[in-house]
């Protein structure tokens, strides 16, 4: 059932991945804690013209906040743009931005293709369990047409 549930989030995924070939959209999380500097660290995943971006930042800001999540989404399909070329099959990056003194950001980009890869592995697995639980037949039956000649059935 597992497996059921990985491969229909993973169908999704690759739908979505899919759309930042004509469109962009981005998803942020962000936690805050309360400390004596309130930090706070947050999360951006995004695709936009053939590229994934995922973004991590980190860093404390100086109105103490009460510890909460928060989140929020934006989709962009009109009007449709064409990718990047460059992006879209061979542009890699990860690295550490210094922003301020205070935060701090990694950021990892690659092509979209790289993401479906991996989203397609659990589909293939599921297909392949779906048609081992069938039995389905190997070969087919032959029949034997011309009296007198021996023919193998095979099933």
């Amino acid at each position: 059932m597992l497996l059921d549930v990985l491969a229909a989030v993973s169908v999704l995924m690759v739908g979505l991945l899919g759309l930042g070939f004509v469109g962009e959209w981005w998803v942020l999380v962000t936690h805050s804690f309360n400390y004596a500097p309130s930090t706070y660290r947050a999360v951006q995943f995004g695709v936009d013209r053939g590229r994934v971006t995922a973004l991590w930042s980190y860093g404390s800001h100086l109105p103490p906040r009460k510890n909460h999540f928060s989140s929020l989404h934006e989709i962009r399909i009109w009007p449709p743009h064409a990718p990047d070329r460059r992006r879209s099959l061979w542009e890699f990056e990860a690295r550490r931005l210094y922003v301020t003194a205070i935060s701090e950001v990694f950021v990892l980009r690659c092509p979209i293709w790289c993401s479906i890869v991996l989203f397609l592995i659990p589909p293939i697995l599921w297909v392949r369990k779906r048609r081992k639980k069938r039995g389905i037949a190997r070969g087919f039956a032959v029949e034997n047409v011309m009296p007198g000649v021996d023919v193998v059935t095979r099933r």
